[in-house]
């Protein structure tokens, strides 16, 4: 994929699935008895406190949450998200979302979805539609085995913005000399979507409302 045509930052969660999709894991793992329901209510009680702006910095959960993945082999976890993907997480697709990363496909940008969710979950959607670029939350692994871990800090927030700057920095680019566009639905966007020519907000909340009516942003219903 050319680089001159301009590059594309996509969020994830809510953006090119519906609903968060380390949520949709969780109840997968509960479903296929991988995980007890103490570990699964605690889980989706911090779920439903971010949902509703209680909790805003996801790093405490995540440390809980992937302790479970200690002491598992890589292509354990491998399979488990392989699995996941295919029998849960390709249903949540937004349709709209995909047009709109063909269009950009068709336009000849580079795309680069940026998600705070780990990176087997990511890896799997940007293998599916065919994204070779994504910055997100890596977990910890050490003689192929996961520690229960993350690896370095989550991908959330202003922490979002300085990974993307590594990155582009890492391959000769950035924003300032071309054209990009960014989509994002949440807070914890916003520091991204002010970087870009182009910033659309998804499916937005009043809040998000407020803040895309004020910075004179798009915004963009996707159909549910």
């Amino acid at each position: 994929m050319g680089n001159n045509n301009g590059i594309v930052i996509f969020d994830v969660d809510d953006t090119l699935i519906k609903g968060q999709s380390q949520k949709i894991f969780i109840d997968y793992l509960f479903r296929k008895k991988m995980i007890s329901l103490f570990v699964y209510l605690k889980i989706i009680i911090w779920f439903l406190l971010y949902k509703i702006g209680l909790v805003s910095n996801p790093k405490s959960i995540a440390k809980y949450s992937f302790k479970l993945f200690k002491g598992k082999t890589e292509q354990e976890i491998k399979n488990i998200s392989k699995s996941f993907f295919e029998e849960s997480l390709k249903n949540y697709f937004y349709q709209d979302a995909l047009r709109i990363l063909d269009d950009h496909k068709k336009n000849n940008r580079k795309i680069i979805l940026l998600s705070n969710a780990i990176e087997i979950i990511i890896k799997e959607i940007a293998e599916y539609v065919e994204v070779e670029n994504y910055i997100c939350t890596k977990l910890e692994i050490k003689d192929g085995l996961y520690t229960g871990k993350i690896d370095g800090d989550t991908t959330f927030g202003k922490n979002k913005v300085k990974k993307l700057e590594d990155f582009l920095k890492g391959k000769n680019l950035s924003l300032q000399n071309q054209e990009n566009w960014g989509y994002g639905d949440h807070p914890s966007d916003i520091f991204v979507l002010k970087l870009v020519k182009y910033p659309f907000i998804i499916n937005p909340d009043k809040k998000m409302q407020n803040i895309a009516n004020k910075n004179k942003w798009s915004i963009l219903i996707f159909n549910k």
